[in-house]
């Protein structure tokens, strides 16, 4: 692969733009990504939520300095197909291995291209810590009570159409748990990479640091070939 390489799905499921969606589209994107009982309920209450409430409008104290009505938000598509998991770093666009950097320099770290992780590693430390570094979609299953707790606690699904919309679409994230009285020695690094232009992308990460614990977390957002 080359600099300029991207690993876009070999093809698009029902490519549905935003301005067209249902709730039966809701539904099925919550069964595709295999949504625990906890998200998929979430998912079509954020839902519910953004059809019975407008944009934001500059007349909210809020918003009055933002303009949005440039956004052609209805236009964006709602999903693709899942990009494959990767075995290694090496399987990734040299792009995104010159961003990650040297393995010594993180404690974990979590890749995902468009809609969904590809690649998680994490030093065996952490799993004697119980440290927990995975995909939301995955902890929500594995640690349920964990993720209830954490998820919406800072930023609520109806506070506006924005994050109703963010709920309702939400695409993978990464779930960070360090339990109380745990340092984590190195950053543990997330890696969010858009690699298809015409989609929208709506990762949740959410962080949960126990009392006395401490750790770096790293969040970022690398779109190679966009302005």
């Amino acid at each position: 692969m080359t600099q300029n390489d991207t690993m876009a799905p070999s093809r698009i499921q029902d490519p549905v733009r935003v301005g067209a969606l249902t709730s039966d589209h809701i539904a099925a994107l919550s069964k595709r990504a295999g949504d625990s009982d906890f998200l998929a309920r979430r998912r079509a209450e954020a839902w519910a939520f953004c059809e019975k409430t407008p944009f934001p409008a500059r007349t909210e104290e809020l918003w009055r300095r933002t303009d949005i009505t440039s956004l052609k938000w209805d236009s964006i598509l709602s999903a693709r197909e899942p990009h494959p998991a990767v075995g290694s770093l090496a399987q990734l666009p040299a792009a995104l291995r010159e961003e990650i950097g040297p393995r010594e320099e993180r404690s974990a770290l979590l890749v995902q291209l468009d809609s969904n992780a590809v690649y998680t590693e994490r030093d065996a430390e952490l799993d004697q810590l119980g440290v927990i570094v995975m995909p939301l979609g995955e902890a929500a299953r594995a640690h349920p009570a964990l993720v209830e707790k954490a998820l919406g606690k800072v930023v609520r699904f109806d506070e506006n159409r924005f994050t109703g919309l963010a709920a309702a679409l939400s695409s993978g994230g990464a779930f960070v748990h360090v339990p109380d009285g745990v340092t984590v020695p190195r950053p543990i690094a997330l890696l969010f990479s858009r690699q298809s232009p015409d989609v929208g992308t709506f990762p949740h990460v959410v962080v949960s640091i126990g009392a006395r614990a401490e750790a770096a977390v790293i969040e970022e957002y690398f779109s190679p070939g966009e302005p």
